[in-house]
């Protein structure tokens, strides 16, 4: 089964009339390109399940070639699909980030969040400055482990309100 940002590529890729770009993927759905790319993958073992091809070009980006009662088929096995995973935009994301540093009791490594929250390690990253932010209106300061910089922690002592005023 594919995940959430993959289903959304290949609803991209079956609604294209031209050429989707790997770049213009990742700024739609607030991601990585790397993370993008991996998901890539799936995605080409998903149509080639399917008997459909996959072309890409690099510096051009990605295509599909097939007829139109294919195409159909694939739009109403999507729409199956996508009724149970839902994309997290990146305001849920940061919102998710914060929510799982609240409830943390120590560190969380960035490898950690990405895999719970289905992104890559340099999106979690990226995401982190709006995370502060975030943070920062409720009186919340994040910590870096001074060690291991992709460590995060939350210092404060009244959790409970901040998390109750979060949402």
């Amino acid at each position: 089964m594919l995940g959430r940002r993959e289903l959304q590529i290949v609803n991209q890729l079956l609604s294209a009339s031209a050429v989707v770009r790997t770049r213009d993927l990742a700024d739609q759905m607030g991601v990585s390109i790397r993370t993008i790319k991996y998901d890539l993958e799936r995605v080409r073992d998903w149509f080639s399940e399917r008997q459909v091809a996959l072309f890409s070009q690099p510096n051009k980006g990605y295509w599909l070639e097939c007829d139109a009662s294919l195409l159909m088929e694939l739009r109403h096995e999507l729409s199956q699909a996508e009724h149970l995973k839902l994309y997290t935009s990146r305001t849920m994301r940061v919102r998710r980030i914060l929510v799982m540093l609240l409830l943390s009791e120590g560190y969380v490594t960035a490898a950690l969040m990405a895999d719970e929250i289905d992104v890559s390690r340099n999106t979690i990253l990226a995401d982190m400055n709006e995370v502060e932010r975030l943070a920062g209106r409720f009186h919340v300061e994040l910590s870096e482990n001074s060690v291991v910089v992709t460590e995060f922690w939350v210092r404060n002592d009244d959790c409970g309100r901040c998390w109750s005023t979060c949402w």
